[in-house]
């Protein structure tokens, strides 16, 4: 390496790399720096050729030096183009990563929200954070303000975790992109939720959702932009398609098929961003005929016009006008709870999960059944109402045994009969059992003898319903009739 001073005072270095060969570059006017930049580009030629990455103290020095000495460098193969765009603001690369999400993302109304979302939550981050240049960047930062923030109750945890989900996709497009080398928000974890502090929403009972239809039905006031009519017909079609509140909001006249009964979710409104056919039902579909029938309009327009964007408070309304309470233990009655109800009211009438899976349209099936399936307290006590009285039933069996074993009423009727067909394979079966009971240590307790034997013993032939096998052999012909002691069906 030789280095020698110009006129302009400026140190000309000429290096000699093992990657490409003798090279020169002007220097600083600072020996000493002159002769660090050298040790750099050495540094560098050494990964070059054994193929190893920069170390993070050579990969910050790269995002800090001029454009000019990366062109320099790009000329001298030994680092790629894509470090010339480092020298980007960190907004600038921003922007490029907006522009990727809005090129490769599906258009529509919901994929735009989230785009501005992300870009919000993005900038607000990097701005309190003070990051200028990509190198600026680091794991300890976003950690401290999210924490900081987090505590300061200024955002919720779940909040919290979505700024931190945004700032890893945006650095995962920067590390695809070569951009960066390592994602240095990688190993950050998100803040624990706690479940108990998470918004629950709680289904309607049938009687609210007819207290909530007539009340809106009858209401003279404007809730949302719509009027009481428009209102009712709005909660019939979520309550009955689960269709979410910007999917009503969204529709279009023609989106609607009144002749086969079917309402089109557009791809561009759906939350999956999926284009669906759902099926109305025949009550809704009438009463819609009638309210188009008189009020038509282009097929282009909003299928309910003027309506908000809040929904909650327009129900909220509705349920205070209904004597509905808003909010119970349970959770809250918001708009979204009638598509809560929906699926309820699938799984109470019998619809298999899979169908309510594909109404719902959701992507994973444990979400229609755990998140969406509200029991309400009737149908708890329905359900435990319809079990057999256990205590009066094992009592029944106990007395039908204890007569049977201990010579009662029925000892010369019912079981002589069965022992009768059990005559058929053993015809001493019988006669063995009663005699039996003259054992005065058995006779005391007539569960070890005759009805012991018989509930032990007994097997139903399959290919004879009407016979019974006693000889306790197994095979596949045979299903035992009772297999337990009377005594413990007691103690259950």
């Amino acid at each position: 390496m030789s280095l020698k001073k110009q006129k302009n005072g400026n140190y000309l270095l000429t290096i000699y790399l093992k990657s490409s060969g003798r090279v020169r570059l002007v220097g600083y006017s600072d020996r000493r720096a002159s002769l660090k930049l050298e040790e750099r580009i050495k540094q560098l030629d050494a990964c070059k050729i054994t193929g190893e990455n920069p170390s993070v103290e050579l990969r910050s020095w790269l995002e800090t030096i001029p454009d000019t000495l990366k062109r320099k460098l790009v000329n001298f193969y030994l680092i790629d183009k894509s470090h010339l765009d480092k020298s980007k603001s960190v907004l600038g690369h921003l922007n490029d990563f907006i522009d990727n999400l809005k090129n490769h993302e599906s258009k529509g109304a919901i994929q735009k929200k989230r785009i501005r979302l992300v870009q919000t939550r993005i900038t607000r981050l990097i701005d309190d954070c003070g990051f200028e240049y990509l190198s600026d960047i680091k794991d300890t930062s976003v950690d401290r303000w999210i924490s900081d923030i987090y505590k300061a109750g200024d955002l919720s945890a779940k909040s919290c975790n979505h700024y931190l989900q945004a700032m890893k996709q945006f650095c995962r497009w920067l590390v695809n992109s070569n951009r960066m080398q390592d994602n240095p928000v990688a190993m950050l974890k998100p803040i624990k939720l706690n479940t108990n502090n998470t918004q629950q929403r709680r289904a309607l009972t049938e009687e609210e959702i007819a207290k909530l239809l007539k009340s809106a039905e009858e209401s003279d006031d404007i809730y949302g932009g719509l009027n009481g009519r428009v209102r009712s017909l709005v909660y019939q079609l979520a309550l009955t398609s689960g269709l979410r509140h910007n999917e009503i909001r969204t529709l279009l006249r023609n989106d609607f098929d009144l002749e086969s009964g079917t309402v089109t979710v557009r791809d561009i409104n759906a939350k999956n961003s999926k284009t669906e056919v759902l099926p109305l039902q025949d009550s809704l579909r009438q009463q819609l005929i009638e309210y188009y029938d008189e009020f038509p309009a282009l097929p282009k327009a909003k299928a309910f016009e003027r309506m908000g964007a809040k929904g909650f408070i327009m129900i909220r309304n509705d349920l205070e006008a209904a004597g509905i309470e808003y909010e119970t233990e349970e959770g809250k009655a918001d708009f979204h709870a009638l598509r809560h109800t929906f699926c309820s009211l699938l799984a109470k009438n019998g619809v298999l999960p899979q169908t309510a899976q594909r109404l719902m349209r959701h992507s994973d099936i444990n979400l229609t059944m755990k998140a969406y399936t509200h029991i309400l307290i009737g149908d708890k006590k329905l359900a435990i109402a319809a079990l057999p009285e256990i205590r009066k039933t094992a009592s029944s069996i106990y007395n039908t045994v204890l007569k049977v074993g201990s010579g009662g009423e029925n000892s010369g009727g019912e079981f002589q009969a069965i022992s009768a067909e059990f005559n058929d394979i053993s015809p001493n079966y019988g006669e063995q059992n009663i005699s039996k009971t003259s054992d005065s240590k058995s006779a005391s307790d007539p569960y070890k003898t005759s009805t012991k034997r018989m509930c032990a013993g007994a097997y139903k032939n399959k290919n004879n319903p009407s016979k019974y096998d006693t000889n306790g052999g197994g095979g596949g012909n045979r299903t035992r009739v009772l297999q337990y002691h009377p005594k413990e069906l007691l103690r259950v």
